[in-house]
Formats: C-alpha cells, structure tokens, sequence
C-alpha cells in the first residue's frame, strides 16, 4: 500500500512537470498518456482503501480539468469537472481522518497564531519528538542505534538556522530522517516476528514522527527566510564565507538557485519545497538572492575596471616615454620588446591603451558610488588624463571641470591637497592655452590657506575661477561635422572653375537644366561654396563677410549691417530650399554659423557677445526644421526604389554633370553619397551635434529652465542616437561626457536608462529549443491528413524550422549532414511558397537557408521573382552578406544601409555594418599583409621554450593539420600568418607535429624547414613568407606542358626547381617539428605512403630529401605526371586518399606514444564545395581531383564528424564554403583567395566564441607551462 502511494504521488510530480511544458505541441500526447497511466495507477488501490482512492481520484480529475481547459478542450475539461464532484466528499471524509497530519500541524497553526516565541516553541515539539520515539521505541527490535539517530536529526532541527549551511543541514536532515523512516518501515514489514497490528501502529508512529519532522524543518526554513528578508545586512547573509571573486560568487549563487528559486520551491512535496502562503515569502527571498549577486558582481566588477584602468594607463604612459625615447622611466613594458617601433607607430600604441584606459575609468565611474564623492572625483580626473593623452583636448578639459565643480560643490571636506591636484590638472588639459585669470592666479597662490580655512568667499573666488575657464572654453567646446561627412567635393577648397555644392542639389526638381542655368542659383552656389573654404580655413570673419554679400540684389543669407538686424535661421533656411540645396548640406551651413557666431573671433558692429550667442543658439535650433528631414526623406524614398530595381550605378572614373538624371529626379552624386548612409541619417547626424551644442550652451551658461531644456534635449538625442547609432558616432562621445558634466551640475542622474538604449549587443536572449524526432514524425502525419492550404504552409514551415534546428545542432561537429539538413529546410519552405509565393517568413527562411547554403547570387536575384522582399529589412541583410561573401563590399555596404533604413533596430544588420566597416576601412586584407611583413622581425625565438615544448613532461601535444587543394592553400598560409603575428612565435615552436597534404605538404615542410641544416629551433621561414610565395612564386607550379610528351598538363621541371631553391639538401630528419606528408604509392595497389620525420630519424632509408618528399606529395594526377624516388617507386598526390590529413596525424601520434588526452589539432582546409549536400561528391572534380578518383568532400566532412567526436572542443576545424569552384591551378583567383581568408579571420574574431583569442590564450597559457 505505501509503495502505491508513492507511485501516485510520483505520478502527480511529473504531471506537474510535463504541464510546464504543455505551449509545446509535441508534449500534450505525453501528457495525455501520462493522465492514462495515472488513473490506471490510483484505481489500483480502490480495493485496499476507498477513502484515499476517492481522494486522489478527486485530485486527478480536478487537475485533468484544469490541464484540458488551458489548451481550450472546453467539454472535455467539463466532463473531468463533473467526474471530480463525484469524489469531492472523500477528500472531507479523510481530512478528518488524518489525525497525524492535524497533530503536526497543530505546531505551526500554533505558531503561525501566537506568534509564539522560540524557546517556548522548542519545548511543545521536543514534547512531541519524545512522545512519538516513546511510542516506536516501545515497538522497535532494534532499537537503540535508531532511536539515537532520530534524536541526533531533530537536535539539528530544533535550532533556527542563521546562515545558508545552517539552513542546507535541515535540508540534509530531514532528507536523512525521511530516508531512514522508510527503511525501518521496509525493514519491520519483513519482520515475521510481530503481528499485523503492531506492524500498523509502528508504521503510524513512523509516519507521523516524519511528519513532525517535516513540519519543524518547514518552520525553521521559513524562520531562516523572514530572518534574511528582516535583515539589515541580507547581502551578507547569503553570500557569507566565499573568496570575492566572479567564479565564486556565480557558484555560491547557482547553489542558493537549487534551494530558493521559485522552480524549485513549488515542487510538490519535496524537502525544500514551500506551501502557498509562504510561496510569496519565497520569491522575495530569491529576488532578494538576485540582487545581491548583482551588487557583488558590480562592486567586482567595479574594482576589476579600476584595476584595469590603471594597467591600460601605465602601458600607455610607458610607450609615450618610449615615443620620446625616455626609455628609464618605462614601468611595464620591456624596452627590449619595443625597440624596433617607430615613434609614430609607439604614439598610436599610446593612444590605443589610453581610449582603453578611458573606457574602462568610465565603466568603474557608472559603477562607482554615487555618493562616494571622492572615489568619482578621482575617477574623472582619470579620465580627463585618458583624454589628454589621446588628444581629445575638449573632452578632457570637460572631465577635468566636472571634477573641479564636484570638489567644489559636493565634497564634504576638502583639503588644499585636493584643490592643488585639480588646478594642476586643470592646467595640464588646457596645455597652458588660456592664460590663468587673475582671480585664478589668487587662487594659485592661496591654495594652502583655502585648504585651511574653507571660507566660503574662498569658495566663491575658486568657483569664479572654474566659470572663466568654462567661457574661455565654450566656442571651442563647439561640434562640428565632419566635412567629409557631407562628402565635401575636394574641389571646394581649392581654386577652380567649378563650383560644386556641398550637398549636392536636392532631387525635388521639376526641370533641373533649367535651375542649373540660373544666375542667381549659380551666385548663390558661389557665396555658399566661397564661406565654406573660409571655415575649413578657420577664417570665420571672411566667412561671415561672404555670408553677407548679395547672391540677387537686396537679397543675402545673412543681414547683419543694421543694429536692430537679426540672425532668422528659417530665411537662411527657405533661401536654400527655394534654390534646391540638399538638406544635410543646409544643415551643415547652419551647424557652421552658429559655431562662427559664438567663437569670440569676429565682430559685427551693434553687436554684443551676448547677442551673437542668443543668435547662435537660434541657428542651432534651426537645424531642426522638420522641412529638412522631409526633404532627406523623399530623397532616401528615390533611392529605395532605385535599389528595387536593380539599376546599375554609373562607373566614378568618368565625369558626369551633376545635373544628369540617372532615375527620376536622382543625380549620380546623390547615388554615390546614398552608397554610404541614407539621407535622413546624414542630416540627423548634424541634428544632433546641434542639439549636443544647444545642450552645451544651456548647462555651462545656465539661464531660467535651463535644465529642463537639456533633459528634453538629451532625452531627443537618445531616441535619435539608438535609431541611428550605426552612422552615426561624432556627437556620441561628446554625448556621454556632457552627460557626466549635467550629473555634477544638476547633482541628479536623470537620464539612467541611456546607457541602455545605446546598447548594440543584440537582444535575442530567446532561450534555445530541444525538438525531438518525435515533433518531426506528429508534423509528417499532420501533413498527410490536412487539406487547409493555410495549415500546410504553417507546417512546412514548421517542418523548415525543425531541420534548420537540426542544421544548427550539425554545424560543427557535422558538416555534411549540417548542409544536408539546411537543404531540407530549403525545399520545405520552398513547398510553403508555392502554396503562398508572398509569405514573407516561407521567403526569408528560404532566403537564409541558401544563404547558408552559399548560394549568393541565387540570393541576390531572388527579388526579381519576389518583389516584395525589397520591403524586408532582413533580406537586405542576407543581401549583404551575400555580396559581402563576393567580396563586392561597396554593393554590401549599400544593402546593409537599406536594411538599416527600413528597420535602424535591426541588431544583426548592426553586426554586419560593423563587420564592413572592418573590411572596407580599419583593416582591409592589404593592410593585413603589411602588417605581416613589417612586423615579422618581432618574432622571438626562445630556445628554452622550444626544447621544453617538446619534452616528455608537457602537459600538451599539439598537431596542425592541412588540407591539399593546389593555389588555394593560400588560405591556411593567410591564417598561419595571423596566428604568428598574434603570438610573435614560428608555427614550428606552437605545434609539436605538423602534417599537410599535397599544398599543405608544402607549407608543412617550410614551416618545419630549419635556418640551417643543423639548426636546433630557427625556421627558414615564416608563415607570412609562405604567403608571400603563394602570391608571387606560385606560377613555377604550374609549368604549362608544351611538348606533351605525356598527358600532364604541368611539367615537373619547374616545380622541381622551386623547391630545390627553398630546401636544398634538407631532409626529413631535419625537421624542427615531427612531419607528416602523406603521397600514393602506385607500385603499392594505390596504397597511402606516408613521409615522417620520426621514420626518417629511426630509418635511413625512409630519410628522404625534402624535395623528393614535397614532388611526390604533389604530383597530382592528370595535372603533372607520377614522381620516381629510386628503390621505392612512382609516387602521386596524398590527396587523392587523404585530402584532410587530421586522422592520419592523430593515428601518427598516438603510434608515437602520445597519450590521446594530451592532444589538441588546429586542422585547416582551403575551401569546400558543395552546391549538392545530398550528393557531395558530384562536383569534386571541381574542386580536386577526376571523378573517377577518390570521394574528397565526403572524406573531409567524415573526418570531421570523427575528430570532434573523439576530441570535442580539442579539435579546431577552419574551413570556408565557396559559391563557384575553384580549382588547384586557378591562379587568377588568388586576390578572392586572399579576401575570403582575410574575412574569414574577422568572421572569426566577430563569433561570439572567438576562437582565435581562445587559440591564442591557449598557446599564452601553453607558453607558461614550458617556461
């Protein structure tokens, strides 16, 4: 019977658990038959007892109901409802009865009541404890061990817990106690020797002493909860006695989730389960947990900023010194490791670690204290100083009076120390530009008695001081956008002929010829284009001058000769627009006057300072006349409809009018500036470094509502910045630190959600799906049996989802079945859009899936079947990427723009904007080439570090592995490249076994090839040298056989000749690392030959020449003709067999006595194709070799599955996908080589894994251990 009862509860346990899960479809068939099994289980003890029977059957149909009603099984759940009140008197009936459960509850209606205090509650359940062990002591056999048991459980019990290992030993406990009852109750009912009563009596006795139990725990858990809840100090309550780290911290807090999180609490009847009126108690408590995990982490947090603040600070201070050659005050860095950097080059470094530096003060500076007033002084005086080096001489001089104000106006006591480290400071920004008013020279002289005294006229003589200096700065404090943000045709400033505008005109035209040919617009263009060239000049009082002439008569942009004349920018304005000037080019003008009119560097007669700033601040209001973002509007609605239409855009090698129409009212230089960023993002750039200058003049220059003014504006900028911030970034900097500033001003942090809104990490936190085949089978047979087309398109669309799922769960340690999945993911999506041909979800999953497939140019063309996509942010995006995997970076750039346009919170189009930026600009694959070159005499050479790699005793044994694959094993070289330049170390001294096939052969061997032939640990070559002759030399591989004498396409002679120039006499036994070079042996049945440096070493017949060994390893067949080394035959490309050698190495090595533990492969292929995954070895010959050879592609994704499945996250595959083949001897395909390897390395460094940082903190780490 008790067994039963354990069974039934078991049974509603799960229930509860699998009714969690019921929004999943393919769950309900489980659940249903789960409710099956359970009323088969209850009814089992009808018989035995029909009081608890009716009870749980009451149960079971009460539960049923409310299951079929929430998935809207309306009459099914009223008949469960129907079937529950016929049980319902059961459950009164044994309510009465339980007169064991109403004992132990007495206890906590008791307390719950009286709120009794503790001592007094102890007594009443020791009385209590002691009777029910009197009663089964009474009956025991064995009783003594037992009954001290018992005694020891609940002396654990009584005490109320006042730390968390207080509380986990109730736990403990009362698990223990429940534990042992069970037994005893399992061990007397084989006890033949008493009869069935006394058995019945003692397991009463047991059960209700368990049930006692349960409640004391019950009431000391929840004690334990309100003593936290009512605490002063919770934080340390919970986290009490663990080490301040973020590793600890986390653990401690995954430990207290098990105990308190609301999942694990409302399960039913377990020991830390809680009741429903305590469940709230409960939630309070683990939010309370949550938000003290948060503020331990964020004092961490804070500290590890500060800390590595300081250390970016030190690096960048030591290469300033080291820039100006003051080598005897480096800190940190080493001279010797320096020593080959130019001035310049030691400058940026500086630089670089000083933006670091800032960022990571300003972290800690968010973090920090608010009300720790020095710590946030300090902090902005980090920061100024981060600044300064940097050469952001404003924004430093920002941070620097922000902290002076703060001395000032907040700081409790301050000393005249502190005053004299901020006019030091202070100083130190301004770099000595303005001389120090007289005030502040006082001020300079009296700092030793102001920190004395603190009078308040000190005060305000100091206050004086910090408000001249704010004046002296506020023009210069001033932004201006970037002219080349406008796209500032160079011949503006310089003298010519032709006059282009800033902007270009405006594509709102009805006869553009006709408007080009005016006079007036022409004088107006020349005033505009004349004040400009002024302004770049820094010659503001010419350019307000030019401003002022007539373009017609009566008529200028600026009126100022009258007293009573003002600046209207809404004139300025309608002049422009009437004239059919582009809108971000207006709001540049206006942008450039207003900043002109407060710089303190021009006159106008009648004028006072304080008027031109009322008129400057006027003209930055202006900048945001909505009539110039309608105008940006129409122009990006011109362009939209362009891209739809697939146009091609004019070449910019000749001249055109800019006057000549391409599409509508477009003009090529409008197209051309769209290249970059929509229209309205270009003007709201400008927008917003007028708001930023309005803000600037309201909070250094505060006048009545000042403040509200600059939260409305700032709250402006926030919307404006999060819809735009992938074009935008001059004002966000500028941003952040006026924000700073207003917080010292206004003593408020009022805009507390911005850094939230900046936030370009993506937000899709949605939690990743487990869908079993069982899903996939309910969706076949739901297809067979639906007619409603609307139904079978939602279930091959879920079908679709199911196999990309599976594609996913593939992709890395399953290539080929990855690719076969997404293939099917592809044709069900296709089957829903033949059903429904604009479904836009069927559209853009098929979309993503060829995608994935690299079916580019399929994607590119796929709106000419489908226009509606155009309207698709997302297809855009996978647009771009496909234009991008072509590397036609300009048309990627383009459809990124457009998906950001028609959807700016668009995190992943974000990402990829990001991404091309990388490309286009910060580091093209040239740049990256260079930067090999340059500095590859950096390397270091560590002998010690070479031998102790190498020794018995390390820990690690690592194996580069490389595919075959003729030119293109320029894309292993590209990336071997970069892990030297990361790690300044050869190849040879990072691996302790290189193999490669065919190419790979090649690259394997100059890695491994020594300096010289008895050199210990220096390689004859560099990766990046290897690269260099993949780019320049590769020809010589690729002799064209004129005579034909046989049927090779390429002769020997050459190839023979070039590696006979890089290798000489070395043989394999000289290598530095162990190699492996695998070939075909053709008097040998076709069977793999292997070439190894351990052979060759044990051998002295297997201790072949490098150059015997690399012309048979890559005497491809059809290509050149079978290698002959004398006594061992004709030999023929290892690739034909093995074209990944990552097996072949492992088996190597574990041959050499390696224990499999101690392995690590980096396997690198050059490139696969598979437009077919169903059928991947259609197209090898492609790709490799004649299809009547060997299954390659098959044989490298294989190998794959295999590797990872043995050596999981110790086996590395770097692989790229091609659109088209590209063959061994396509040596016109080398420049796409080198980009599709240089944007796989950035793809690599943008994955969330990043698994090149990972590889080189492997090595780092590795390093360590030999040093």
């Amino acid at each position: 019977m008790t067994s039963q009862i354990e069974k039934i509860d078991a049974f509603f346990l799960e229930i509860e658990n699998q009714i969690r899960l019921q929004g999943e479809i393919q769950y309900r068939t489980d659940i249903e038959q789960k409710f099956k099994e359970g009323k088969e289980i209850i009814d089992e003890i009808e018989e035995d007892d029909i009081e608890q029977h009716g009870y749980y059957r009451y149960n079971y149909h009460i539960k049923y109901a409310s299951y079929l009603k929430t998935i809207d099984e309306v009459d099914r759940s009223n008949k469960q409802k129907n079937l529950a009140n016929k049980f319902e008197r059961y459950v009164k009936n044994l309510k009465n009865e339980n007169v064991c459960e109403s004992r132990s509850n007495s206890i906590t209606v008791f307390n719950e009541i009286f709120n009794t205090d503790e001592k007094y509650t102890q007594d009443v359940e020791k009385k209590e404890v002691e009777k029910k062990l009197k009663e089964i002591e009474e009956i025991l056999t064995k009783k003594d061990d037992i009954i001290e048991t018992f005694q020891e459980i609940f002396n654990d019990l009584y005490e109320i817990p006042k730390t968390f290992e207080n509380y986990k030993t109730i736990i403990r406990s009362i698990t223990l106690l429940s534990q042992t009852v069970e037994n005893i109750i399992d061990m007397e009912l084989m006890n033949k020797s008493l009869n069935v009563n006394v058995k019945e009596k003692l397991i009463t006795s047991l059960t209700c002493l368990n049930s006692l139990a349960n409640d004391i725990a019950y009431n000391r858990r929840i004690s334990f909860i309100r003593y936290i809840l009512n605490s002063s100090d919770k934080t340390k309550i919970i986290f009490s006695n663990i080490p301040f780290t973020s590793g600890e911290i986390n653990k401690h807090f995954k430990e207290l989730a098990l105990y308190f999180h609301p999942d694990k609490t409302g399960v039913y009847d377990a020991p830390i389960s809680l009741r429903g009126e305590h469940k709230n108690l409960g939630e309070d408590l683990f939010k309370q947990i949550l938000k003290s995990k948060r503020r331990l982490l964020t004092d961490l947090e804070n500290v590890i900023h500060e800390e590595e603040a300081n250390e970016f600070w030190k690096i960048a201070i030591d290469y300033r010194n080291a820039a100006e050659e003051k080598w005897d005050k480096l800190k940190v860095l080493n001279q010797k490791e320096i020593n080959g950097y130019t001035s310049e080059e030691l400058r940026r470094f500086s630089v670089t670690n000083g933006k670091l530096a800032f960022e990571k003060y300003r972290e800690a500076c968010k973090l920090a204290d608010a009300t720790d007033i020095k710590q946030q002084i300090k902090l902005r005086k980090n920061m100024a100083l981060c600044l300064h080096i940097t050469g952001q001489s404003l924004e430093s001089q920002l941070y620097a009076l922000s902290a002076a104000r703060m001395l000032l106006l907040t700081c409790p006591m301050p000393t005249s120390q502190d005053y004299m480290e901020i006019k030091k400071l202070l100083d130190k920004v301004k770099g000595n530009k303005h001389a120090p008013s007289e005030t502040s020279g006082n001020i300079t002289l009296d700092l030793e008695k102001l920190g004395q005294r603190n009078t308040f006229y000190d005060k305000i003589c100091y206050q004086h001081s910090i408000n001249e200096d704010i004046e002296k700065i506020i023009s210069e404090l001033m932004l201006k956008p970037d002219h080349n943000f406008i796209r500032c045709k160079s011949s503006i400033f310089i003298e010519s002929t032709l006059y282009y505008v800033i902007g270009i005109i405006a594509p709102i035209v009805p006869d553009i010829i006709e408007i080009w040919n005016s006079m007036t617009r022409n004088k107006l263009i020349e005033i505009i284009n004349n004040a400009l060239y002024a302004y770049i000049k820094g010659e503001y009082q010419k350019f307000i001058n030019i401003l002022s002439e007539e373009y017609k008569p009566g008529d200028s942009i600026l009126r100022l000769k009258k007293p009573e004349d003002v600046v209207v920018p809404t004139n300025i304005i309608k002049i422009c627009r009437d004239h059919y000037i582009r809108s971000d080019c207006i709001a540049y003008l206006l942008n450039s006057i207003g900043e002109v009119l407060i710089s303190q560097k021009i006159k106008i007669d009648g004028k006072s300072a304080n008027d031109l700033k009322v008129f400057a601040k006027n003209i930055f209001h202006g900048v945001l006349n909505e009539d110039l973002v309608k105008d940006a509007e129409k122009l990006d609605d011109c362009i939209h409809e362009l891209r739809k239409k697939n146009i091609s855009y004019f070449s910019r090698n000749f001249y055109y009018p800019l006057s000549w129409k391409i599409y509508d009212n477009l003009l090529i230089e409008d197209v051309y500036d769209a290249q970059n960023m929509p229209f309205v993002s270009r003007l709201e750039e400008i927008r917003n470094i007028a708001r930023i200058n309005i803000v600037t003049l309201d909070m250094l220059t505060p006048g009545p509502n000042a403040i509200e003014q600059a939260i409305k504006i700032f709250n402006e900028i926030r919307k404006s910045i999060n819809g735009n911030y992938q074009f935008v970034g001059t004002s966000k900097l500028r941003l952040e630190i006026l924000r700073d500033f207003f917080w010292v001003i206004d003593g408020k942090e009022t805009f507390e959600e911005m850094d939230e809104e900046f936030s370009e990490e993506s937000t899709d936190s949605s939690p990743s799906e487990t869908i079993d085949n069982t899903y996939f089978i309910y969706l076949n047979e739901q297809l067979k049996q639906t007619t409603s087309q609307s139904e079978r398109i939602k279930i091959y669309n879920n079908i679709a989802t199911y196999f990309e799922h599976l594609a996913e769960k593939d992709y890395k340690i399953n290539r080929l079945n990855s690719l076969r999945n997404l293939n099917s993911a592809q044709n069900n999506y296709e089957n829903a859009r033949e059903i429904d041909p604009k479904s836009l979800f069927s559209a853009l999953g098929y979309t993503e899936c060829i995608l994935k497939l690299s079916k580019y140019t399929q994607i590119i063309e796929l709106n000419k079947a489908s226009p509606f996509l155009t309207l698709s942010s997302e297809y855009w995006r996978f647009r771009s990427i496909a234009y991008c995997k072509q590397t036609n970076y300009n048309k990627a750039y383009e459809c990124i723009i457009e998906a950001l346009r028609l959807d700016p919170k668009n995190k992943l189009a974000d990402k990829q904007i990001s991404f091309l930026k990388k490309l286009r600009n910060e580091n093209s694959s040239k740049h990256r080439i260079n930067r090999y070159k340059k500095e590859k005499m950096y390397m270091k050479y560590e002998q010690d570090y070479f031998l102790n790699s190498r020794s018995n005793e390390n820990p690690v044994y690592n194996i580069l592995s490389i595919d075959g694959g003729g030119i293109r094993g320029i894309l292993p070289a590209l990336w071997l490249s970069e892990i030297e330049h990361r790690t300044r170390k050869p190849i040879s001294h990072l691996f302790n076994m290189i193999t490669g096939t065919s190419t790979g052969g090649i690259i394997a061997a100059g890695l491994s090839t020594p300096h010289r032939e008895n050199s210990d640990f220096m390689p004859k070559f560099s990766a990046s040298e290897l690269l260099d002759n993949y780019q320049d030399k590769t020809k010589k591989l690729f002799t064209i056989n004129i005579e034909r004498k046989s049927k090779a396409k390429y002769t020997n002679e050459d190839r023979s000749n070039l590696f006979k120039e890089y290798f000489g006499q070395i043989k394999l036994s000289h290598a530095l690392t162990e190699l492996v070079i695998p070939a075909i042996n053709e008097a040998n049945s076709q069977s793999v030959y292997l070439f190894t440096r351990n052979d060759a070493r044990n051998y002295e017949l297997k201790n072949d020449t490098l150059v015997n060994t690399l012309m048979a390893a890559t005497s491809i067949p059809t290509f050149s003709s079978p290698y002959e080394i004398k006594q061992k035959g004709l030999f023929s490309d290892g690739g034909m067999q093995i074209n990944n050698p990552a097996m072949t190495s492992f088996s190597e090595a574990i041959r050499y006595k390696v224990a499999s533990e101690k392995i690590f492969i980096l396997s690198l292929g050059t490139g696969s194709y598979i437009p077919n995954p169903s059928n991947p070895v259609l197209y090898r010959d492609q790709l490799f070799w004649p299809s009547n050879q060997f299954n390659i592609s098959y044989d490298e994704n294989e190998i794959d599955r295999q590797m990872y499945a043995m050596l999981e996250n110790k086996y590395q595959r770097w692989q790229v996908s091609f659109e088209e083949p590209i063959k061994l001897d396509a040596l016109e395909r080398i420049p796409y080589l080198v980009e599709i390897g240089h944007q796989y390395l950035e793809e690599l460094y943008d994955s969330d894994e990043n698994p090149i940082n990972k590889l080189i903190e492997y090595f780092e780490n590795r390093r360590n251990d030999c040093i």
